[in-house]
């Protein structure tokens, strides 16, 4: 981590693109960035576009991730709804359980 910022305004992907390039250009790590990962807010394509019009090797549809933990937690909660499981009644380790056994279903092919 680089920094931290208190956000003044909206949380848009404008506003957020002014402090993540203020940060990257603090540290003079401008030409360094490769990917952002961040969850499928529509703000987050946004704020990667903007660095996209300033920085001109970061290309925004390739270089953007999604992040593992909020896609794994996404697929967790709609395999529960599938399975018409109230996720307030779930517990940790019965998800630990679900990612570990589709980890292991993946894993074997």
């Amino acid at each position: 981590m680089l920094g931290v910022y208190e956000v003044e305004g909206k949380y848009s992907g404008r506003n957020l693109a002014a402090y993540f390039l203020d940060i990257l250009q603090s540290f003079g790590v401008q030409s360094k960035l490769y990917c952002i990962t961040a969850d499928n807010a529509s703000n987050n394509l946004t704020l990667a576009k903007e660095i996209e019009s300033k920085i001109a090797l970061f290309k925004a549809e390739q270089n953007q991730l999604g992040c593992v933990g909020h896609v794994l937690n996404l697929a967790a909660k709609a395999g529960l709804k599938v399975l018409q499981l109230q996720t307030e009644t779930v517990d940790a380790s019965m998800i630990r359980t679900i990612i570990w056994y589709e980890m292991r279903v993946i894993s074997v092919g």
